[in-house]
């Protein structure tokens, strides 16, 4: 069963539902799933200070009654300096690939590569290579992810 698509919009950062013919439109359950976990924003773990001066440790309302949760902490990337040209883009790497994991864990995929790279002095793009079990043929994706830091 698909799932409701959502979609990735470079030119604003964002994902949104896939809207055709006036009702929502299934897709790429894998490409969907992607998405929410890279975008969805993970509760910071406890003792943890946000970086964006909020003091909000954000989260998804649903981990309450997962007993795990989904997303990721590239929110909490927003802010960071780019002291220089490689360490925030591995340690986006280490966050996707965190937020990926449960893909591997669940069956769904047998590996996840991520890499990340700098689009442009404020665009970080965030390249996954899922290769689904017993398929030789990797999926792709990548998303432009605005980055706000200094």
């Amino acid at each position: 069963m698909a799932d409701i698509a959502l979609k990735w919009n470079p030119a604003t950062g964002y994902a949104d539902w896939s809207v055709g013919n006036g009702d929502l439109v299934s897709g790429n359950t894998l490409e969907t799933a992607v998405i929410r976990s890279l975008f969805t924003d993970k509760r910071l773990p406890t003792g943890s200070a946000p970086t964006d001066g909020t003091g909000d440790p954000r989260g998804w309302w649903g981990d309450t009654y997962n007993g795990y949760q989904i997303g990721s902490l590239l929110w909490t990337l927003e802010r960071s300096k780019k002291t220089s040209s490689t360490s925030l883009l591995r340690t986006a790497e280490k966050y996707a690939a965190d937020a990926l994991q449960w893909l591997i864990d669940a069956g769904v995929v047998a590996t996840v590569t991520v890499t990340a790279t700098w689009a442009n002095a404020t665009n970080i793009v965030l390249s996954a290579v899922l290769l689904e079990p017993n398929s030789t043929t990797p999926q792709r994706f990548a998303f432009s992810w605005a980055w706000n830091g200094g």
